[in-house]
């Protein structure tokens, strides 16, 4: 990250991306500019120049707005909170007034699946959960109390389908996060697709852009 900032501090973008084109293929350009697309929708608003930018650097890398359109629905759904609901004191239990506690619990409960919660898993929460205040620890203690299959059975019928497609996209997110699936967390993914009802027919062109966005190829 140092060198990569002396780097952008030192170097012009039009610089950068003639040197990129020399050293990255096709699937390296797909997994930048995901990354790059999900950094810039991960704040909930997307202002003009981070698009401009984002527009000038597919198209250095010669990937038409058409042929990335599907990844950017696909990311604009991961990130838009709006679904989750109005955020409260009564966000913090399973109600059905909003998604915020079953969001939370579903990522702590995948984050500790393989018993070692990575740096870049640690990272990731903070991004989809930091800004709610008190609801990490209202998860941490659901999590710590509720077996896992308790807390989907009861979190299930409160959620609407947008809401599970939310939550789904962002355990994947979590699960992917270090750059691998392990069988364990494949497992409680497929689980977490039952518990919901949701099928993985339903989130395939989702799954396919959080694998490009994570499983890195360089």
């Amino acid at each position: 990250l140092e060198i990569a900032i002396e780097y952008a501090e030192d170097t012009r973008i039009e610089d950068f991306l003639i040197e990129s084109k020399e050293i990255l293929n096709l699937d390296d350009k797909f997994c930048i500019l995901t990354n790059l697309c999900d950094c810039l929708l991960s704040d909930g608003v997307t202002e003009d120049h981070e698009l401009e930018l984002f527009r000038l650097i597919a198209d250095s890398f010669g990937i038409s707005q058409i042929s990335f359109q599907a990844h950017f629905n696909n990311l604009k759904i991961k990130n838009d909170k709006k679904l989750l609901g109005t955020f409260n004191s009564e966000s913090l239990i399973l109600n059905g007034q909003s998604a915020h506690l079953p969001l939370a619990g579903s990522l702590l409960y995948m984050m500790a699946a393989d018993g070692n919660i990575a740096d870049e898993e640690i990272g990731q929460l903070q991004v989809v959960i930091g800004e709610f205040d008190g609801l990490q620890a209202a998860a941490m203690k659901t999590v710590r109390s509720v077996k896992m299959k308790l807390f989907l059975k009861q979190a299930s019928p409160l959620l609407t389908q947008d809401q599970k497609i939310f939550i789904l996209l962002n355990v994947c997110d979590s699960m992917m996060a270090d750059g691998k699936i392990d069988v364990i967390e494949d497992n409680l993914f497929q689980h977490m697709l039952t518990s919901f009802t949701v099928s993985m027919s339903n989130i395939k062109s989702y799954y396919e852009t959080i694998i490009i966005k994570n499983i890195k190829t360089f």
